[in-house]
């Protein structure tokens, strides 16, 4: 589900994504493949503890371990200064993928019984 607006409470109302037939009612991109292109990969992202985005250099950063600016590292995300990605394009549609033999089997055997009634058949059919 995703995000459809904020209500007049300031609670989020949740929308659903795609359905149980296939259809995607919010198309999903492939951004990984499309992003490989042009920028490196950030190893170990998740020990930094803040990431500073330079105003002069879009595509440079300062990486931080803690809020101390001695710790800090500064890294070139572009691939080649010269290649920046197209502004227009956007990366090809991922489509849903039917589920496997053994997904379906999972579902069925370890999921089914916490559907709520009548959905049982929709959520975890028998495989």
């Amino acid at each position: 589900m995703m995000v459809k607006t904020s209500s007049t409470s300031g609670k989020n109302k949740a929308q659903l994504a795609g359905t149980h037939d296939r259809r995607v009612i919010v198309p999903v991109h492939n951004w990984t493949v499309f992003l490989k292109q042009f920028f490196i990969r950030v190893l170990n992202i998740k020990k930094y503890h803040l990431l500073d985005f330079l105003k002069m250099s879009l595509v440079k950063f300062i990486l931080r371990n803690s809020t101390c600016l001695l710790n800090t590292e500064s890294l070139m995300l572009l691939k080649n200064r010269a290649t920046l990605p197209p502004h227009s394009v956007l990366p090809p549609i991922i489509h849903p993928e039917r589920l496997t033999q053994e997904r379906k089997q999972y579902l069925y055997w370890e999921i089914w019984q916490f559907c709520k009634p009548g959905s049982e058949n929709l959520v975890a059919p028998a495989p």
